[in-house]
């Protein structure tokens, strides 16, 4: 599991407001962003998230696609560093995965391309 942890989740708990984060992308790095955010689905992800955390049921809820469609979108995003996940204990005793978005700005400088 690449840097996610188990937390207890407590009833109602979302994330509160945190530092901006930015990323600068470097030439390696380019095709794999830009691929990543160029689906409209997971560009919808992206947007969701960036409001407030959320599960991957709740997510399937809101774009109404599958919870397997919305998991291969996710791993996506999170491979190409977007996306940032925790598997927290629900209130029920399950384990549920929480998302966040890694990065809350991106920088792409043309001329270093």
């Amino acid at each position: 599991m690449n840097n996610q942890q188990f937390t207890r989740r407590v009833p109602n708990a979302r994330s509160q407001v945190r530092p901006s984060r930015t990323r600068e992308l470097d030439r390696s790095e380019i095709l794999e962003v830009t691929s990543a955010i160029g689906s409209e689905t997971r560009w919808r992800i992206i947007k969701t998230l960036a409001t407030e955390t959320r599960t991957i049921q709740e997510l399937t809820e809101i774009i109404g696609l599958t919870k397997g469609t919305i998991s291969a979108h996710v791993k996506q995003l999170e491979e190409a560093g977007l996306v940032a996940s925790r598997f927290n204990v629900s209130d029920n005793g399950g384990v549920e995965k929480e998302l966040s978005l890694a990065v809350d700005e991106l920088t792409l400088d043309f001329r270093q391309i």
